[in-house]
Formats: C-alpha cells, sequence, structure tokens
C-alpha cells in the first residue's frame, strides 16, 4: 500500500531543525529520500509545543 502522507511530530521536526540533534543525520536523510508526492503534515499543536519548548526556535530569538 502506497502512502501519500507522513505526519511529523515533535521529535522529527526537532532533528531536522537542530543539526547537532543525535537524528539530525537520519532524519535529514530519510526527508530528502521521500518522493514528493508525499504530503508532509503536522499540527499547529505540535509546531506550538516545540516553539514553546524552545525546540523548534533559534536560540537567538530566546534573548
Amino acid at each position: 500500500m502506497k502512502q501519500d502522507k507522513l505526519f511529523i511530530d515533535t521529535g522529527a521536526w526537532i532533528a531536522l531543525i537542530q543539526e547537532k540533534d543525535q537524528f539530525y543525520e537520519r532524519a535529514s536523510s530519510f526527508l530528502k529520500s521521500l518522493d514528493f508526492s508525499v504530503k508532509r503534515v503536522s499540527s499547529s499543536f505540535i509546531l506550538g509545543y516545540g516553539i514553546v519548548r524552545g525546540f523548534l526556535m533559534p536560540t537567538s530569538f530566546l534573548g
């Protein structure tokens, strides 16, 4: 069965954004290997949680 959507959770966003994350290379390679027809989806809750916790925002924005 072909998958046409990929849900990206907080851990994956963190790994993709923070190059020092232990899963950065793995997450980046996986995302690049996906066919362009696969839709990447997340939620405002996931993104909001990552921002509030400071994971999805460069430290220069945190003061």
